[in-house]
């Protein structure tokens, strides 16, 4: 990975990792690939997303909500909560599971998927069956890869959101170790 930042930011907020995602996921086939394919899907997902959107309130907030068209005419949602630096609160990943478990039973999809991303140093043990968890770390090499000037910005982006001292371990819940 590059040590080059070519990202000027200098202070992140979460939110800033919101919009880049959401943009990632609506206009980024291979990212959204690369996001989805760890998830063990059992049905095919076009990308780019369909639709992204920022700050959901929906039952509670959620960060990002991407959806991808699947199979037939059924829909799949992805979730994402992202953290920097700021404790995971309690029953907030169960809160994300009983959102997408609601969808579903309402038939508006007819799966999802949730995404925890955060720095490599931000680690939750024993997250529920369906939400993975990601690094910034793994972002940001994924986008530098692809070598443009815009993927390395974004890439680089991700490296600068990186707190210093790094973040503790976490329990599921939001509990320290």
């Amino acid at each position: 990975m590059s040590s080059e930042s070519v990202c000027g930011i200098n202070k992140f907020v979460e939110r800033d990792i919101d919009v880049l995602l959401a943009e990632e996921l609506r206009v980024s086939p291979d990212f959204c690939a690369w996001i989805m394919g760890r998830f063990k899907l059992p049905q095919k997902l076009s990308f780019p997303a369909v639709s992204t959107s920022v700050s959901v309130a929906e039952g509670g907030e959620a960060d990002v909500v991407a959806t991808f068209q699947a199979s037939g005419n059924s829909r799949h949602r992805l979730f994402v909560v992202n953290r920097i630096d700021a404790v995971l609160l309690p029953e907030q990943l169960a809160r994300y599971i009983r959102r997408g478990n609601e969808a579903a039973r309402r038939q508006i999809v007819s799966g999802y998927s949730i995404l925890f991303c955060t720095p490599s140093s931000y680690r939750v043990m024993a997250l529920p069956a369906p939400v993975q968890q990601m690094s910034f770390e793994d972002v940001a090499e994924i986008l530098l890869a692809q070598g443009d000037l815009r993927s390395r910005y974004r890439g680089s982006f991700f490296l600068r959101a990186l707190p210093s001292p790094p973040v503790k371990i976490l329990r599921a819940g939001g509990a320290p170790l």
